[in-house]
């Protein structure tokens, strides 16, 4: 769970969310932080080294935090398994949360950046979260957002879910479960 909110907090790729040690965790009590800043250093990306990635969901943060006080190192790995093993345990929560069994760790991405332009975020903002080089790399996802939008109907595999995601938003941490249609959500 906290890998996965990780990577859509941060625009994570799988690998870039795999190689996260604890001390790449910047934590706002963390003397390195200014002005209780929170977020990730990446090491390696497409984009080249050493990249930051700041984090502003509270929950992630949270969840970081307990995960860097559980390692016996700081130096090591928050999430020592595979994209394979990843994609794995991803496939297996969506099963058990209802939802279609198709979704990889670069669902995650693509899901932050729609979830941006929906949200009305500039492009150029988007494109700079994301840590693409170029506004023509990131089109795709927007693109993709637009279209999807225009259906007429939802996607069968989709329709219930939109129906409850405007609670899912507005109430992410206090989300009723009753609220959705029957099996769109694990009620644990």
């Amino acid at each position: 769970a906290t890998a996965v909110l990780t990577c859509f907090s941060g625009f994570l790729r799988v690998g870039e969310v795999l190689q996260l040690r604890g001390c790449d965790v910047l934590l706002p009590e963390d003397s390195r932080a200014s002005g209780g800043a929170s977020g990730l250093r990446l090491r390696r990306t497409k984009g080249g080294r050493n990249q930051f990635v700041s984090l502003t969901d509270p929950a992630a943060v949270q969840l970081l935090r307990g995960l860097t006080l559980a390692l016996d190192s700081p130096s090591e790995l928050l999430f020592p398994f595979s994209p394979t093993t990843f994609n794995s345990l991803l496939r297996q929560a969506c099963v058990k949360l209802g939802l279609p069994p198709v979704f990889t760790a670069h669902s995650l991405r693509h899901g932050a950046a729609s979830h941006a332009a929906l949200h009305h975020l500039p492009p150029e903002t988007i494109r700079r979260l994301g840590r693409w080089r170029s506004s023509k790399s990131m089109e795709t996802y927007l693109q993709e957002v637009q279209a999807l939008l225009m259906l007429r109907r939802a996607p069968p595999h989709l329709a219930g879910y939109l129906s409850c995601a405007e609670s899912w938003c507005l109430r992410l941490h206090t989300f009723v479960p009753a609220q959705c249609p029957a099996g769109s959500t694990d009620e644990s």
